[in-house]
């Protein structure tokens, strides 16, 4: 029976589907996660490795998977693993991207909503005035959505899904891709393709769902966010250093625009104390998908990737197909 090492606990009904044909090892203890030794041990020995819980797969782990042929990994992001060494070496790099589509493109606009209409500052005031008191009639911190351009970063299956939410909340929708569907499509989803620069000049909320690479790395810095309107928001759902955190605290702190909101940080698990000082910052700790059903569909979508992966398949959600080629 064919091994497949989990680094850390998945719930048995995901694990279930595979019971008599595959074992499956994991930590027996809820949330539980297997030691760095104990995951160079099980790397070993298994015929396929279930990276969970932000593991790094590096050359290091990567060469420990004498008999592995496929690394599986949580989430749709995958900078933590070394694709391209894996790819020499064979190893076929399988990742979750449908399950965390729609629950991610939720927490973006919920992130929106929550810095445009200053929710996280009203929410502390109600709590320390223990009152509820309407200080200025016309306060001019927030933004009404409606009708406003939502400027999109990146439009892969997520992006696309935060469109198709912001034009259900009546915002115009605009993005950038390096790669922009024919216009055809574009009339389809009802939104526009403009260049990032003139992007950033239109736009009430920047919105950034790019996978990071090394030439996305600070994609986000002073210089861009001077380029926004003074009114706008940036939100991060995508990776901590594809912003200039301390790029951003200065914009927040200095009025270059109006408020952002960020689900990931450049230096994870730290955040830096300039940010954090930002009233007009909404922080959430890179749990974009942490919804038990969710995480659930996760943990399947990649175990099913595996599985189909050691019957000799390649499976649609393998990241580097040319490894087996």
């Amino acid at each position: 029976m064919k091994k497949i090492f989990v680094t850390r606990w998945i719930p048995e009904e995901c694990r279930a589907p595979y019971r008599g044909k595959y074992e499956i090892i994991c930590p027996e203890q809820e949330e539980a996660m297997f030691s760095q030794e104990e995951i160079w041990r099980g790397a070993e020995t298994c015929d396929a490795l279930y990276c969970i819980g932000g593991v790094k797969c590096g050359k290091d782990l990567i060469d420990r998977t004498a008999n592995a042929r496929v690394i599986g990994n949580f989430g749709v992001g995958y900078d933590n693993v070394d694709v391209e060494y894996a790819t020499q070496m064979g190893k076929l790099i399988i990742n979750t991207p449908d399950s965390v589509t729609r629950v991610t493109a939720e927490h973006t606009i919920a992130l929106m909503l929550s810095a445009a209409r200053s929710i996280p500052l009203y929410d502390r005031e109600v709590r320390e005035m223990r009152r509820c008191v309407k200080k200025n009639m016309f306060l001019d911190r927030d933004m009404l959505i409606q009708d406003k351009v939502c400027g999109i970063v990146g439009f892969g299956r997520i992006g696309k899904a935060v469109a198709e939410m912001a034009r259900g909340l009546g915002m115009k929708v605009v993005f950038y891709t390096t790669h922009p569907p024919e216009e055809e499509e574009q009339r389809r989803l009802g939104v526009k393709y403009l260049p990032f620069d003139e992007l950033l000049r239109e736009a009430d909320v920047v919105s950034c769902h790019v996978p990071y690479r090394k030439e996305n790395h600070h994609l986000f810095g002073r210089e861009e966010f001077a380029k926004m309107k003074p009114s706008a928001y940036f939100i991060n759902m995508a990776r901590g250093p594809v912003m200039d955190e301390r790029a951003l605290a200065e914009a927040l702190h200095s009025g270059t625009i109006r408020g952002a909101a960020t689900d990931v940080f450049e230096f994870e698990p730290e955040v830096t104390q300039e940010l954090a000082e930002q009233p007009n910052a909404v922080l959430t700790p890179h749990v974009g998908s942490s919804v038990r059903e969710a995480r659930n569909a996760m943990a399947s979508e990649a175990l099913a990737g595996i599985v189909s992966a050691l019957e000799g398949k390649i499976p649609y959600n393998a990241v580097n197909p040319q490894a087996w080629s």
